[in-house]
């Protein structure tokens, strides 16, 4: 994360544009991404970090989308379609019906067992 946060002033810099919550890129701190390339951060505002939105810097760049929640209730919103249109450059996990985690290890284990790389059982 440290990596991203440091291109993420830069990725603001370069393809961003400036909004009224967002004014500089030293208000941004990375804590994910997408397999898109989509920067997903904090919007370092006040003295309070549990109450700092989150921001997305897009692939694409353009003006970075404010939304005024946290990490967890972002994530929920993302996988249960709360958030539309979807947040990010892929739609593979938005609205999913029964959202996972496996951790990369894990599915790359998996598919070297040849099974499905996700739920552990036979290929489809």
């Amino acid at each position: 994360m440290r990596g991203m946060t440091e291109e993420a002033p830069w990725l603001f810099e370069e393809d961003g544009e400036p909004t009224d919550e967002v004014r500089s890129a030293e208000q941004i701190i990375a804590w994910g991404g997408s397999c898109t390339a989509d920067t997903l951060c904090w919007l370092a505002a006040g003295d309070e970090p549990d109450a700092w939105p989150v921001v997305v810097l897009g692939r694409n760049g353009g003006a970075p989308r404010v939304f005024p929640m946290g990490m967890a209730e972002f994530l929920h919103g993302m996988l249960t379609a709360e958030i539309d249109p979807c947040p990010i450059g892929i739609t593979d996990a938005w609205g999913c019906e029964s959202p996972r985690f496996v951790h990369w290890r894990l599915g790359r284990q998996r598919s070297r067992d040849r099974l499905d790389p996700l739920t552990g059982g036979p290929r489809s």
